[in-house]
């Protein structure tokens, strides 16, 4: 696992440590770094607010399920992938795409479909379009992921991408 998402998973965590006991989570994430690495702090803190924003609002936040989903989605893997690499069904894969295209998007499209007969967007590029705008997606973080979807193809599959 790269640094960066071992650095996140354990930012979640004592996000999620904090908002169970009653703190304030982000004051006790911003002890914890400037503790641990001062240099990181700006990066991390930055993080932890769009983390925290996910939290404040339950009805429309994404769960960690979700959240996987949506990056599996981001690296343009199809339903059957996804179940595969999640070990879920396809139909799992479904429900929470269904879920994150509610809670991302909502109805907000559904004037456009109806006057015009046609679907005019494609969903899942909507939910990626609407993650990124809303800061779900850290850019800087791709090249991880999909360094992790290469390890997962070449243990299920011997793939190799040509270079």
């Amino acid at each position: 696992m790269a640094a960066r998402s071992k650095a996140r998973k354990r930012a979640l965590d004592i996000l999620y440590e904090a908002e169970l006991r009653g703190e304030p989570a982000l004051g006790v994430l911003e002890a914890r770094i400037a503790q641990a690495q001062p240099q990181v702090s700006a990066y991390a803190i930055e993080l932890v607010r769009g983390v925290q924003a996910r939290l404040q609002s339950k009805d429309q936040s994404l769960t960690d399920v979700e959240y996987e989903t949506l990056l599996d989605t981001v690296l343009g893997l199809t339903d059957k992938a996804i179940a595969a690499r999640r070990h879920i069904s396809v139909r799992g894969v479904q429900n929470r795409l269904s879920m994150l295209l509610a809670k991302l998007v909502g109805g907000e499209d559904a004037h456009l479909r109806e006057s015009a007969g046609m679907e005019i967007f494609n969903p899942r590029a909507r939910v990626v379009t609407e993650a990124l705008k809303r800061g779900l997606i850290d850019t800087d973080e791709l090249a991880a992921l999909d360094e992790d979807l290469e390890d997962w193809l070449a243990e299920e599959f011997d793939y190799e991408r040509a270079t």
